[in-house]
Formats: structure tokens, sequence, C-alpha cells
């Protein structure tokens, strides 16, 4: 079959909305608000991490918190918060539309898929716990494990207002330095010549992930086969299955995103009669935030079963393994083929515009 691209024509109508993105300007008072409001969310999980690593043992029963392992864990947990930190204020400073794009995409994409699924699990496994009056039993006064009961209120909190202010933060900034990309519809989307190839490649890892996918939402509906946690509360596991939709969802917006042309075509002439041609923000939302999740919480899931005895969980090490190093490799994949697609589309503007 001939590959069909995009008539740059189309692309470049000065009339077309598709084109029209507002010159650099300052970030609003909401965007600035945002970003402080995101950065402080960070400080309460920096600042109990960093006494633990120092020695102290707030928050903590015993001293477990002192092992080399937890050090260790510790170090890497405050990286990653402080990089969120860091992506927030890029996203409001002149110097963030100077940093290339991939610089600055990666850890905002990991960022949003390792907090996206906190801000509906744990306050879905929280109500779910409520209401049914389910509980994890506490361990042992010196277990490792063993964290006061704010410890957990204070880091999901923290967690849920960093994944919002990220993710609407990253949403006002995509629109005002890719605008001209991102109010492309679904039928406006430029076909590259390799994109036969990146479909059938995104059709074959997106049914791959389906397993893992649906292993995560096997243990959300009660079943223990080689679930992650021996003897938690049916609020603990639900939120394996928010983990399992978040990645089900960002396999099939990549697929979507993929979409053939002729396909798109016949989409366009329907939608043009209906008025619905919609900009193709929202799959890519929904490409981003499911990959972003299967990726980071795939990868989450294997540092636990490797760190299992060190951090005090029970877990059926095989399965999480293999569930988690699938996840993050079709996340990885799937990530990848989305990037192509939008610089791609990202090129093919940019040329006709100088043109």
């Amino acid at each position: 079959m001939t590959q069909t691209t995009a008539d740059p024509a189309d692309l470049t109508d000065p009339t077309d909305p598709a084109i029209v993105a507002d010159p650099p300007t300052a970030p609003s008072r909401t965007r600035l608000a945002i970003c402080w409001l995101t950065i402080a969310a960070t400080f309460p999980y920096l600042a109990l991490k960093i006494a633990w690593i120092c020695g102290s043992s707030i928050g903590v029963h015993g001293d477990g918190m002192r092992s080399h392992a937890f050090i260790a864990l510790n170090s890497l947990t405050i990286l990653m918060d402080a990089t969120a930190a860091t992506a927030a204020l890029s996203l409001v400073k002149p110097w963030g539309r100077r940093t290339p794009a991939a610089v600055l995409l990666f850890p905002v994409w990991a960022a949003t898929g390792f907090l996206a699924p906190v801000v509906l699990g744990a306050p879905l496994g929280a109500i779910i716990d409520a209401v049914t009056g389910s509980q994890t039993p506490q361990p042992a006064a010196t277990s490792s494990s063993a964290l006061a009961g704010w410890v957990s209120a204070v880091v999901y909190t923290g967690f849920g207002v960093q994944g919002i202010g990220l993710a609407i933060g990253f949403v006002l900034y995509a629109r005002a330095r890719w605008g001209r990309v991102l109010v492309l519809t679904s039928s406006r989307l430029p076909d590259g010549t390799l994109r036969g190839a990146q479909r059938a490649i995104a059709i074959g890892v997106a049914a791959v992930s389906v397993a893992p996918a649906l292993i995560r939402v096997y243990w959300a509906l009660g079943g223990r086969q080689g679930a992650p946690y021996r003897d938690s509360s049916l609020g603990t596991y639900a939120v394996q299955g928010v983990f399992g939709v978040f990645a089900l969802a960002g396999a099939w917006g990549v697929v979507l995103l993929l979409g053939r042309r002729d396909d798109r075509d016949r989409d366009r002439d329907h939608d043009r009669d209906h008025d619905r041609d919609r900009p193709i923000m929202r799959t890519l939302l929904i490409a981003w935030t499911g990959t972003g999740t299967m990726f980071c919480w795939g990868m989450w899931g294997v540092l636990s079963a490797i760190l299992t005895e060190a951090i005090g969980v029970k877990a059926s090490e095989g399965l999480m393994t293999a569930v988690g190093s699938l996840q993050m490799v079709c996340g990885a994949v799937l990530a990848t083929l989305m990037a192509l697609v939008m610089v791609e589309a990202h090129a093919i503007i940019g040329s006709c515009e100088r043109s």
C-alpha cells in the first residue's frame, strides 16, 4: 500500500486554527501559583527522607531506616522528588523554554506516570478500606517498615498535589510551546514514511502489554496468586487495578494516535459533517499518562521485588519482577512511538512555516 503524507498546504492555511499559537509570553499568575504549590508539596517528603538519611527516627518505629538498603532507597526517592520539583520550575522559567525538548519531557513524563495513579489510587484505596473496614496488619514496633500513621497521610497528600500540579502546569506549558502541533486534529495528523512499521510495532507491543495490566486488575479483584503484597488491605490491592487500567488506557491511546491515515480521512469527512473533528490533545494525554505509568510503576515493581527483604514487603518476587519488567519495556517502546509521531508532525509544520 502506498504511504500517504499530509499536504503541506493543508497545514499552512493562515485561517486554519491548527497553526495559530500565541507568541511566547511571561507565564500567568495561575501558572506561577501552580508551579510554587507543586514545589511546596515536595518539601514534607524531602524533609522526611533527608531526616531519615541523617539518622533521625521521626515517624519511624525502630532503626530500620538506618540500614544501607534503606539509605540507598531513600537517596533514590529524594532524587526522584527533587527532579519533580525541578521539572515544575522549568515549566515557568525562561530557561525552561530553551531547554531541549527531550531533556525536559522525559522527567515530566516519568513524574506524571508515577504520580497520576497515586492521585486516583490513594483516595480510592482509602475509601475502599473505610467502607469495608479492611486494614493492613500493623508491623511490630521493631520492624523496619513500621511507620507512624501520619507519615502515609503526609506523603500521599504531597504526591497528590504534585501530580495534579505537574499535569496542569505541563498542559499549559505545552500549549504555549507546541500549540501548533497540539491543536492538530486526528484527521490532519501527518503520516510519516515509517508510519506503517510504527503502527505494526505499536499494535504488537500494546497486545503484549495487556497481559501484565490484566494481572494487576486480577490482583485488584481479589486474586492472590503472585500478588505483590501479603495480608494487605483491600484498598492496597485496589491500587494495583488503577495501575492496570492506566496501562491499558496508555496502550490504547498510542494505537489510536497511530491510526490508519485512510481511517482518519473517513473520520474527518464524517466529523466535518457533524462538527466533531477535535484536536489530538485528549488522545495524547491518555497515551502520555498511560505509558508513563507503565514504565515508572513497572520499574518500581522490579525495584520493590529486588529489595523485598530490605523494605519489609512480602512479595511474590518472580511474578512481580516479570510483570514490572514487561510493563517497563512496553511503556518505553510505546512512549518512543508516541514521541516519534509528535516530532514528525512538529518537523513538518516547521518546514511548512519556513517555506
